[in-house]
């Protein structure tokens, strides 16, 4: 295809910029993430349209991108990441510099699949059935388990772990399997639980309360990612298919109410491309809205307090969902050769590379999972309230070396705190605890009306002090699991955080750990909702059940901000299903 070279004019903030005609598409997808590379990949599968993908990352490797192990590690690189941090909370995130979290969100093919933790969670079937009853129709559990299916390619390739094939696909381009290498300690966390009466389970079955071993984006040992197995293996050769890389999109271009393409910075030219049918906003639950509301559309109140044209008004960002999630409790045992030893690990990087079976494969070094309820929940039947994580290791099993400060947790605090655990040598094992349904909810807006000035992220957690009930029921199974039969022969103990501000609580008090939640919980990464779906009657909502922006036209939306509510799993494995449906529906829409 010809890309046209055609000068007009862009009005940008203050000045006037000659813009360039990039090109005329049929479709352009902004994004080339978790969703964007799966639907770019599928509507290019017809020869006879053409898919221009915007992405504003670029295509380099990183050092240890297909590493699980070093997870963490693709994180605070600005090349891979765009390194939003959150303004200052006053419920949460007081142990960080500031008062302020950090927020990760991937840049580059592949989007944040490329940097999470590889964890293959799609939550609860009742999660989607209440999509459906809340008007979102066609996104109940049993519409959307063939697009999960579709996307998984299930390998019995690592170690054993409870499956319920019905539930899996095995030809799909995204390998999961349990991890090829585990610790002496993950199958006591498994047998704990067991021991307190829970059961094993395929978790992402029909059944999903009980406990696990974790199942992953992984194979061999190695990172699975959008941009890889979808872009790389399957799209990249097509000529009806193009990429623009290092492309910031600035605005959304329109014809009273209908788009007829983007505006684009690469390098120092301002590009216009241009569609014939439809532009697919895939650019994450803290960009999609950003671009929305630079466009025009948005809450009415920002858009005109930040001088820009109001071209409809709907409550873009207001409703961010997000899973706060608590490193701990943690435990020391009697043993110093049994749970990561990062040294060790990287040493073995041949060995690794090999077989895949050494400790480097351990994703995000998370080894176990654990869904279950509240003892006063009041969730749908089945639906747990919180997850736990199971780790062997702790905040500063990496040696101070990433973890605390991807997290932003101050040195001074970092030191006080876990500092004497770097002078032991003894194994530690911890776990992550996860509030899956929190009633804080928080909200993301645009700064100015530059758009490459950096969101506002206010997520708002613990606002709700409900929240930290259930993040203290779920410490309390954490421990329970921890200190159970199976792990007794580790003699765990206690490892207690020495927070300052926490010191007037007795340690371990109920208030002694609500406290250390408001200092080191985060989020977990699982940000939904900021374009929330949901039908035009909605005030809340943003896209129709088709994805389509309520009162826009050749507009849509797929990626985690489409989200009705957050899961009671993890994100990534509902986007790649998402626009694995969507592009269905486009496709069905337009006959291809």
């Amino acid at each position: 295809m010809k890309i046209l070279l055609l000068l007009s004019l862009f009005s940008f903030g203050d000045q006037i910029l000659a813009q360039t005609l990039y090109g005329t598409f049929d479709f352009i997808v902004v994004g080339a993430g978790s969703a964007g590379s799966i639907i770019a990949t599928r509507l290019s599968e017809n020869s006879s349209v053409t898919v221009l993908v915007i992405e504003a990352g670029t295509n380099l490797d990183q050092k240890f991108q297909d590493v699980p192990l070093a997870a963490v590690q693709q994180q605070r690189d600005p090349t891979f990441d765009w390194m939003y941090t959150s303004v200052a909370q006053p419920d949460s995130c007081l142990g960080m510099t500031d008062q302020s979290c950090a927020y990760p969100r991937g840049k580059g093919l592949g989007g944040s699949s490329q940097i999470n933790a590889m964890m293959y969670v799609r939550g609860n079937k009742a999660d989607y059935d209440q999509w459906a009853a809340e008007g979102c129709t066609g996104w109940d559990y049993d519409s959307l388990l063939p697009y999960f299916k579709r996307n998984e390619g299930y390998k019995a390739s690592g170690q054993p772990g409870k499956i319920n094939a019905s539930f899996h696909g095995t030809t799909g381009p995204m390998t999961t399997e349990f991890p090829k290498f585990r610790t002496d300690y993950s199958p006591a966390f498994v047998e704990g639980a067991k021991s307190l009466q829970m059961n094993e389970v395929d978790y992402n079955s029909i059944n999903q309360i009980g406990v696990s071993y974790l199942l992953a984006n992984t194979h061999y040992g190695r990172r699975e990612d959008t941009g890889q197995e979808y872009l790389s293996e399957l799209a990249w050769s097509r000529s009806n298919f193009y990429i623009s890389l290092n492309s910031h999109v600035t605005k959304i271009n329109f014809n009273g109410k209908t788009v007829t393409g983007v505006l684009f910075k690469r390098g120092t030219t301002i590009y216009k491309a241009l569609i014939t049918k439809e532009l697919i906003l895939c650019a994450g639950a803290i960009n999609t809205p950003q671009i929305l509301m630079h466009s025009g559309i948005g809450p009415s109140e920002t858009l005109q307090a930040k001088g820009i044209p109001v071209l409809k008004d709907l409550p873009v960002g207001k409703f961010m969902d997000d899973h706060p999630a608590f490193f701990g409790p943690t435990y020391t045992t009697n043993s110093s050769t049994r749970s990561i030893n990062y040294y060790e690990a990287y040493l073995d990087i041949l060995g690794w590379s090999i077989t895949g079976s050494t400790q480097l494969a351990i994703p995000y070094a998370i080894e176990g999972v654990f869904f279950n309820r509240t003892s006063n929940s009041s969730l749908p039947n089945g639906m747990p309230d919180y997850e736990l994580m199971f780790t062997p290791a702790s905040m500063a099993t990496d040696r101070g070396t990433d973890q605390y400060k991807n997290m932003r947790i101050t040195d001074e605090l970092f030191n006080l705190v876990y500092g004497p655990l770097l002078n032991m040598n003894n194994d530690t094992i911890s776990t992550l605890v996860m509030v899956l349904h929190p009633k804080s909810i928080g909200n993301v807006t645009i700064r100015d009306k530059n758009p490459f000035s950096k969101p506002i992220i206010y997520p708002n957690q613990f606002s709700d002090p409900a929240d930290l009930d259930t993040m203290l029921e779920a410490l309390r199974s954490a421990q329970r699991i921890l200190t159970s039969e199976p792990f007794k022969k580790y003699d765990p103990k206690p490892y207690y955080l020495n927070i300052p501000g926490c010191s007037q609580y007795t340690f371990d008090s109920d208030d002694h750990w609500k406290c250390c939640f408001k200092y080191f919980a985060s989020t977990m990464h699982h940000m939904v909702g900021t374009c929330r779906m949901g039908p035009a009657t909605d005030p809340t909502a943003v896209v129709g059940p088709d994805l389509r922006v309520h009162g826009i036209y050749r507009l849509i939306v797929c990626d985690s901000s489409a989200m009705r509510d957050v899961n009671s799993g993890h994100t990534a494995a509902p986007v790649m299903a998402m626009a694995e449906k969507l592009s269905d529906m486009v496709k069905a829409r337009y006959g291809l």
